[in-house]
């Protein structure tokens, strides 16, 4: 496995609010910062990790960058 990876990687973090979950930061879609999560994405790879209230991710989305 590479110690690092160049491509179409992108970062988030999401805010777990009483169930409903918020953007915090996304250096994809800077845009979504502060708004509630309620829709589906597209073929994505991603990994997540939770801590507290906050979900930490980063990934990729299938047929960018390739």
């Amino acid at each position: 496995m590479p110690q690092s990876l160049d491509g179409p990687w992108y970062v988030w973090i999401l805010e777990d609010s009483g169930g409903d979950l918020y953007t915090v930061a996304n250096a994809f879609r800077p845009g979504q910062v502060g708004t509630k999560r309620e829709r589906i994405d597209e073929p994505k790879h991603a990994w997540v990790v939770r801590r507290g209230n906050l979900h930490f991710g980063a990934g990729w989305y299938e047929g960018i960058g390739e």
